[in-house]
């Protein structure tokens, strides 16, 4: 929570405009709405924190291995490609949170980096994508 409020407000602090804070600003409120809702109920006492999550998120090799999932995706994005990126990490993390039909986890990876891939060069950004398989 502490460090959630230091970073929103160093954000604030840097640039308040909405293009600064548009991902910041809701994360922020977001993480500390769970930190107080953590804090509630371990104080109240009526429910303990831990049974706030779903048993499949209370598995702690699950979750460390999508930190680091997480991880490899953002350090791969600056040696692969965004799309190629995207979808492995859709595509595990789908199947690492218990998605049976393997099929359907590429299928819905690949239609899930090829349009975000495509939102991001035609609209969002107007820097170049670095892109594999979408840019040739």
């Amino acid at each position: 929570a502490g460090w959630s409020g230091w970073f929103l407000r160093d954000a604030v602090r840097a640039s308040p405009s909405i293009e600064n804070l548009m991902l910041i600003a809701p994360v922020a409120v977001l993480a500390l709405g769970l930190c107080l809702l953590l804090a509630t109920t371990t104080v109240v006492g009526r429910h303990r924190a831990d049974t706030i999550l779903p048993p499949s998120l209370r598995d702690e090799r699950r979750t460390l291995t999508f930190i680091a999932l997480f991880a490899a995706y953002v350090g791969g994005l600056a040696y692969v490609a965004f799309d190629l990126s995207t979808f492995l990490f859709v595509a595990i993390s789908l199947l690492l949170l218990g998605e049976r039909n393997r099929l359907l986890a590429v299928g819905y990876a690949a239609v899930f980096a090829w349009l975000t891939t495509l939102a991001l060069r035609d609209a969002a950004l107007p820097l170049p994508v670095a892109a594999g398989v979408s840019a040739r």
